[in-house]
């Protein structure tokens, strides 16, 4: 340690303590303000041998790396590596395959790029039905995009043409990319190079501006919807906004008129003339609200509503997955967007930056252009050059799209998974009459999370019904989508890991048949105690307020036994009786053979919801915690400062003995101020401390010293060379 430094030596106790303060607050089992734990009122583990669940394995020698799913009817399309299945949706059989490798040579030149074996295959990443009868499907064919159309002819695919696949299949197969045809016209959205730097929305011969990083900048594409005369896009990208301030990553949402030519001669010939984006807000609300930037997944687009409501009030939304960032806080999030509210946003102002260092404003109305950008015209190629010189430059809305609620409607902010995808099941009629929007959520643990928001209008309080283990906690859900099939009363949930797919029911009713507290307990808007039978129903005993039933005939019970089809027991539930509120300590205890006898199920206690509205109790505050950490602060501090002076004094002692013994320090002669050599060189005294004894050597040290009869010799000289002498030491 150098001598007397003294600043550096109170880092370690304050690590310390706020480590401690860490582990206390952990220990005590308080979390901060705005992380939510939610509790689902039950859980449930998927096995093989379940025989409600149905599963599908492709290759069993190498993984499929499934990614890109297309129902259609009672059919469920899906790109793999080198094949693409048709599969039922009603037995979970494979119906038809397509055989799609690509040849030796390829495989050959892809190596040659020091791409590994296992990247150098054909991975099927676009899935289209450009019409009725016809299947489109790219895949990266060894870093060589390729595409092809074939003819449905009743399950059987005849092969039609092959074409390029730049533009709109990515090279790496790792990469996001996304795209859906609308209008007869094919809109992607992918990387158009092999090295990844040309990101492009592409439509025939149109496509964004290239190497604009104003346009595109880095984007991971995540998905791509046709809604009345435009194509909407939606994914994540670094800000080009926030660059002054460093690097960050927000959520967008663009679209595209599907008229769209391009413009003029010569100001955006061959590119978009109607490209708009706008950032996406998913956030809990506060004084500081806390972000969800990353966009990781959408849901299909629907009619509904975020909460309970009459079905005549349905509004045409999308419900999107977010999470932080990897280096940050573990969180993620689920927010319902409007359609009406995205459109808003693009009928408004703009945001610029008029120098590469001034902040981003917004722009004064009076230069937008008439007609307003947003709306779509029927020839781009006669747009004005003045209205393209702005429509160039000009791309970011100034606002951004609030979540319907304004707040997200589910969150998880446990470090032991994150939400992957999210699939809806829209307008769900319960007994109250309401209609909900119900969510199925993946995880990346291999589970899914099934809730839905119970409050009437715009106010969130979630519900989470349960939680089912679908796969092993190594296989992340990647997607997750909702089958029906009114005519033959199918219903179940899809969900889709890189190697399997299974389907599971919508809903476990059956499980709770015999136990009307238990049925009601789970605020299942499907499930309901109907003729003493737990069934899936809208009509009948159910409470999706607080999960209890005054009319259920069992809520004295002490138990609540949950079987299955066979009257097979799976676990139970110890309740409260009247006993046990009055008197607890005469109450006698539940046998232990009633309680939990197999894993695949621990319920809860009616609950499981989240409420912005109500602060958990044992929740610290925001203030709480930054005193908290600022006292803990301060005692480290003044500890550090402490026993650094301590040390300090220490260290400085023996410097000063080895200033008293040093063989270059000077005695002052008389009438002469003293010189302190060892201020002035002190790279030579910590050079002599160091050095071997054996190792010394004779030292020629130049000083600049002002001249006795200008200053005093104490002050140091910092003019040139010919207004001073030079002194050897």
């Amino acid at each position: 340690m150098r001598p007397c430094r003294v600043w550096s030596l109170w880092r370690v106790p304050v690590q310390l303590i706020l480590f401690i303060t860490f582990l206390i607050l952990n220990r005590s089992g308080h979390t901060l303000s705005w992380q939510i734990y939610y509790k689902p009122n039950s859980r449930f583990v998927i096995t093989d041998q379940d025989w409600q669940v149905q599963k599908f394995v492709g290759n069993t020698t190498v993984s499929d790396d499934f990614k890109i799913i297309v129902a259609h009817g009672d059919s469920l399309i899906v790109g793999a590596r080198n094949m693409v299945y048709n599969i039922s949706l009603i037995t979970l059989r494979e119906n038809k395959r397509l055989e799609w490798k690509p040849s030796p040579i390829k495989v050959n030149k892809c190596g040659y790029k020091r791409k590994t074996k296992v990247e150098c295959q054909n991975y099927i990443r676009v899935i289209t039905l450009p019409e009725p009868g016809r299947l489109f499907v790219c895949g990266t064919n060894a870093f060589d995009p390729k595409c092809r159309q074939y003819l449905d002819i009743s399950g059987n695919y005849l092969f039609e043409r092959e074409e390029a696949g730049i533009a709109r299949c990515p090279y790496d197969p790792s990469h996001n990319n996304t795209a859906i045809h609308a209008g007869g016209t094919l809109y992607s959205a992918t990387y158009a190079d092999y090295t990844s730097r040309d990101s492009l929305i592409y439509s025939g011969a149109i496509r964004t501006e290239q190497f604009n990083s104003m346009w595109l900048s880095e984007p991971q594409f995540v998905s791509s919807y046709e809604y009345q005369d435009k194509v909407y896009f939606f994914f994540r990208e670094t800000a080009v906004e926030y660059k002054n301030c460093g690097k960050a990553i927000y959520s967008r949402v663009a679209r595209i008129c599907k008229k769209d030519l391009g413009g003029g001669n010569r100001i955006l010939q061959m590119a978009f003339t109607s490209f708009l984006k706008a950032q996406i807000h998913c956030s809990i609300p506060g004084d500081l609200p806390f972000y969800f930037n990353e966009i990781q997944a959408t849901s299909g687009m629907g009619k509904g509503s975020i909460g309970g409501i009459e079905h005549t009030s349905t509004q045409d939304m999308i419900y999107g997955v977010f999470t932080t960032p990897d280096n940050s806080i573990t969180g993620s999030a689920v927010c319902a967007y409007r359609m009406s509210d995205i459109i808003r946003v693009f009928r408004g102002t703009f945001k610029e930056q008029q120098t590469a260092d001034s902040l981003w404003k917004p722009v004064d109305t009076r230069r937008i252009p008439n007609p307003h950008p947003e709306q779509c015209v029927n020839d781009t190629t006669k747009i004005m050059d003045q209205t393209l010189i702005f429509m160039k430059t000009h791309v970011l809305m100034y606002d951004a799209v609030p979540a319907y609620g304004a707040q997200p409607i589910l969150v998880q902010s446990s470090n032991q998974s994150r939400y992957t995808s999210v699939a809806i099941d829209w307008q769900v009629r319960a007994v109250n009459g309401k209609y909900y929007d119900m969510l199925f959520v993946g995880t990346d643990n291999g589970r899914v999370v099934k809730a839905f928001n119970k409050a009437i209008g715009d106010k969130i309080e979630t519900v989470v019904i349960e939680e089912i283990q679908v796969f092993h906690e190594s296989a992340p859900v990647l997607k997750v989508e909702i089958y029906r099939n009114l005519f033959r009363g199918e219903e179940k949930l899809i969900v889709v890991s890189a190697d399997e797919i299974k389907s599971v029911p919508l809903h476990r009713c059956h499980l709770r048949k015999y136990s009307c507290r238990a049925c009601v307990g789970l605020q299942d808007p499907y499930c309901a105690w109907d003729d003493s039978n737990c069934i899936n129903s809208n009509h009948g005993l159910q409470s999706l307020e607080s999960g209890h039933h005054e009319l259920c005939p069992d809520n004295n019970a002490i138990t609540d036994v949950l079987t299955d089809e066979n009257n097979n027991i799976f676990s139970s539930t110890t309740t409260r009786g009247p006993c046990e509120e009055c008197r607890p300590c005469s109450c006698e205890k539940p046998d232990k053979d009633t309680e939990a006898i197999d894993n695949k199920i621990d319920t809860f206690p009616a609950g499981g919801r989240l409420d912005f509205s109500k602060e958990a109790p044992k929740h610290f505050t925001l203030t709480t915690f930054a005193i908290s950490v600022t006292l803990a602060a301060v005692v480290s501090l003044v500890t550090g400062i402490l026993v650094g002076y301590c040390a300090s004094r220490c260290s400085c002692d023996c410097c000063s003995h080895q200033r008293r013994d040093n063989v270059y320090q000077e005695k002052p002669s008389s009438g002469k101020p003293e010189r302190d050599l060892d201020r002035e060189l002190p790279r030579m005294n910590h050079y002599e401390t160091y050095m071997a004894p054996t190792q010394q050597k004779q030292l020629n040290v130049v000083l600049n010293v002002k001249k006795p009869s200008e200053k005093s010799l104490n002050e140091l000289d910092t003019s040139t060379l010919n207004k001073t002498r030079k002194v050897y030491v």
